[in-house]
């Protein structure tokens, strides 16, 4: 079986704000206009093409570039269903686990301050205590862009 390329994905659908429709009728749900996959309890959508399912985020990359996201494809808003274009940006998985939304702050149990904290590489590295909740978080999100460097890949 020959891989999925860009052509044959721009020939089955057209791309509107982030959503997928179906460019033909064919019996069943596939009905030209109609949106193509469906949204999973995860919050990503799937598409079912050719007897395997693809995340449509996958499918609208390779719709605009040409090519596959390698190795993974990430959310910059962070919102599982918005599939943008400008929303979706090549990753690690890595870079992708830092876009997750960690609080990394918490509270000292029974006390009256709070401690920062980063996790890099599976290590949580530990960047202060603080008197308030504000602070630690101040402090927390000025650690991310150091420590957590994500690549911006132009689409």
């Amino acid at each position: 079986m020959r891989s999925l390329d860009a052509q044959s994905v721009r020939d089955v659908f057209d791309y509107v704000d982030g959503v997928l429709l179906w460019r033909f009728s064919s019996g069943g749900f596939v009905r030209k206009g109609r949106v193509a996959g469906r949204r999973l309890s995860d919050g990503y959508w799937q598409i079912r093409f050719g007897r395997k399912a693809y995340r449509r985020a996958r499918l609208v990359f390779l719709w605009h570039t040409g090519r596959w996201p390698e190795p993974e494809v990430d959310h910059r808003n962070r919102i599982r269903d918005d599939d943008r274009i400008e929303n979706l940006r090549e990753s690690t998985k890595q870079e992708n686990a830092f876009n997750k939304s960690a609080k990394g702050y918490s509270r000292y149990a029974g006390k009256d301050r709070w401690r920062a904290y980063i996790v890099v590489d599976g290590r949580q590295t530990w960047l202060g205590d603080f008197p308030s909740e504000a602070l630690a978080r101040q402090a927390r999100l000025a650690a991310k862009p150091v420590f957590h460097k994500i690549q911006e890949v132009n689409t």
